[in-house]
């Protein structure tokens, strides 16, 4: 709303300026998982190429206001953090940003911090085979000709060939969840961050792995290893680079 006053009024926007910290408008945005106003500062032609990730010490500030343990830990509030915090970094690398490992961690010991790789419900149990779940879950659409209920029957890697981070985000800030059967909301919730998670994780996990172990064991071996590890297990692999390397 603001720039679009000052466009109005032909004034000049310093869309890059640094604050007393030295942080930009781009770097706020994505320390406070706002996956719209970093679209807004990008189309107002934000800098991709001086742009650096925010360190620990502030990413996530809009939470921090909260301590972790007053946090609603309810698996709906989970989606909405990983959700926002990985559309932020998917938002990033459409404008041609790489996100490197260091930023990886960060994200990793964000998400740490507030225990979203805590499984809050049992995700065995088949409660998506419900009949009351699946035709609600039917009609709630992902994205279009692809409904809630054909994203929680694929597995990790063919829902990151097939949905963004982007869907997930619009779907749990539009309260999608409170469509479905009341009882099913908190499993529907954790199985999904468990997949953004584990596509995350992953990703880096793969590489900080194959370092760990000095690229002695072929990729194939490795991928094997990681696909039975927990989310918590792959990223512990990514923070174990730093640790190493300290």
């Amino acid at each position: 709303m603001l720039l679009k006053i000052a466009y109005e009024q032909f004034q000049t926007i310093l869309i890059d300026a640094q604050d007393k910290w030295g942080r930009t408008p781009l770097q706020l945005a994505v320390a406070n998982l706002k996956p719209n106003a970093v679209d807004v500062l990008f189309n107002h032609r934000a800098d991709v190429t001086k742009f650096t990730f925010p360190t620990e010490s502030y990413f996530g500030d809009i939470w921090k206001q909260l301590k972790p343990e007053k946090l609603d830990k309810s698996p709906s509030t989970q989606l909405k953090l990983s959700s926002s915090a990985l559309t932020v970094v998917e938002r990033l690398e459409k404008r041609g940003y790489q996100l490197d490992l260091r930023g990886a961690q960060t994200i990793i010991s964000f998400f740490a911090k507030y225990k979203l790789f805590e499984k809050l419900v049992n995700l065995r149990e088949r409660w998506y085979d419900d009949q009351e779940f699946a035709e609600r879950s039917k009609k709630l659409m992902m994205k279009p000709n692809l409904s809630l209920h054909d994203l929680i029957r694929l597995r990790p890697v063919e829902a990151t060939n097939q949905f963004s981070y982007t869907d997930y985000y619009n779907f749990a800030i539009t309260y999608g969840l409170w469509d479905l059967p009341r009882r099913y909301t908190s499993a529907c919730a954790a199985h999904l961050c468990e997949m953004m998670l584990k596509r995350f994780c992953w990703r880096w996990a793969e590489d900080s792995f194959w370092e760990l172990v000095r690229y002695q064991v072929p990729m194939e071996c490795c991928d094997m290893i990681l696909e039975d590890l927990t989310n918590q297990d792959l990223c512990n692999v990514c923070l174990a680079i730093t640790i190493q390397s300290s």
